[in-house]
C-alpha cells in the first residue's frame, strides 16, 4: 500500500510542470471581462445548488497575468471555499485597488479552513503534504502571477481577495 502511495505521489510530482503555468505566458487581461467570461465555466463547476453574481468595475482592470494560471486559482478557490460555506449564493467582484485590480470571492456559500487559510501572502511554511495538491497548486498560480491572496471577514461573510498588480506597475517594475 505504501508503495502505491509513494507510486501515486511521484505521478502528481511528474504532471506538475504541465499543470502549472510559466511566467512566460503571461499576457495583457481585462479583468471585468475575464470574470464575465469565465461565469458559464464556474456555474457548471458549482452546479445547480449555487447561484453565481458577477460584479464588474465600468472601467478595464488591466493586468499582465497567465490566463490558464488565473483560471485554475480562481476555480480552486471558488470549489474549495464553496465546499465550507453553508448558503448558496456566491458573489464575483472585480474592482481597482491603489496597487492594481482584484478579484473578490464572497457571498454567504463562501467559508474557509486551515487549509484555505494556509495560502494567505507570503507564508510559505505549508508544504503540498498539508494543503493537498488542488490549493498547493493554486498557491504556486498566485505566486507565479504575482498575485497575492487575502481574507477579510465582517458583517456580509467571509471574502477572499485575490490581489494582482496593474499591467502599468508590473511593466515599471520590468
Amino acid at each position: 500500500i505504501l508503495e502505491r502511495q509513494l507510486f501515486d505521489v511521484l505521478v502528481d510530482l511528474a504532471a506538475l510542470p504541465d499543470r502549472i503555468s510559466s511566467r512566460h505566458d503571461r499576457e495583457n487581461i481585462d479583468l471585468s471581462v475575464y470574470l464575465v467570461t469565465s461565469a458559464p465555466v464556474l456555474r457548471a463547476v458549482l452546479g445547480p445548488g449555487f447561484r453565481l453574481l458577477v460584479r464588474t468595475d465600468p472601467l478595464p482592470l488591466w493586468v499582465h497575468a497567465n490566463r490558464t494560471g488565473l483560471d485554475r486559482l480562481l476555480r480552486t478557490l471558488v470549489t474549495h471555499s464553496t465546499a465550507l460555506g453553508q448558503g448558496r449564493d456566491v458573489l464575483l467582484r472585480a474592482s481597482a485597488t491603489a496597487q492594481g485590480a482584484q478579484i473578490e470571492i464572497g457571498g454567504d456559500a463562501v467559508g474557509t479552513d486551515d487549509r484555505l487559510l494556509s495560502i494567505v501572502g507570503d507564508q510559505t511554511a505549508a508544504s503540498q503534504n498539508e494543503l493537498g495538491i488542488d490549493l498547493w497548486q493554486a498557491r504556486c498560480e498566485a505566486l507565479f502571477n504575482g498575485a497575492t491572496i487575502r481574507f477579510t471577514a465582517d458583517n456580509d461573510g467571509t471574502k477572499i481577495l485575490i490581489e494582482m498588480p496593474s499591467q502599468a506597475s508590473v511593466q515599471a517594475g520590468a
